[in-house]
């Protein structure tokens, strides 16, 4: 997942993702692995620089790390990726937690951001640790908090080199 972003969600976003894997076809998945899943999606999403697709991973009652509302955090993300394309996300190290009773995941890591400025064409690689809680909300899981700004600040840097 990381492979998540809306930092990206500023960005928060992006930053909690996922790194592949899932359940096999003979057992329905867990919800480690629904969350991993839809979290590769939101990384495809977000290299693909779809902040209509990206808003759809997250919950209306999303609260960034700064008390961002969902709005507030998809208006940040279409100005972030209006100077900034991610042009990969790789996960570095993830965890994966589930509540007792199934109804929450939370995913924490670190992963790697490569980014480039549409001006300048200029890219940085750069690295960030961040968390995200992901609640299924009518059969899909969304987004509902993140814990690090950490990678709107990396944006932040690339977005004016």
């Amino acid at each position: 997942m990381a492979k998540h972003v809306i930092a990206l969600l500023a960005l928060g976003l992006v930053l909690t993702g996922c790194g592949g894997g899932g359940g096999g076809s003979s057992t329905p998945p867990t919800a480690t692995g629904q969350v991993q899943s839809r979290g590769n999606a939101l990384d495809s999403a977000t290299i693909a620089g779809d902040a209509s697709r990206i808003a759809g991973f997250y919950s209306d009652a999303y609260s960034g790390p700064n008390g961002e509302t969902k709005a507030q955090a998809i208006a940040d993300l279409e100005a972030l990726l209006a100077d900034v394309a991610f042009v990969s996300i790789t996960t570095l190290e993830e965890t994966f937690t589930v509540s007792e009773d199934g109804s929450e995941v939370v995913v924490a890591g670190s992963y790697q951001f490569v980014l480039r400025n549409k001006e300048t064409g200029e890219q940085g690689t750069f690295q960030a640790d961040g968390s995200s809680i992901w609640k299924k909300e009518a059969d899909q899981w969304r987004i509902i908090s993140t814990t690090s700004g950490e990678l709107a600040q990396v944006a932040q840097a690339i977005r004016h080199k």
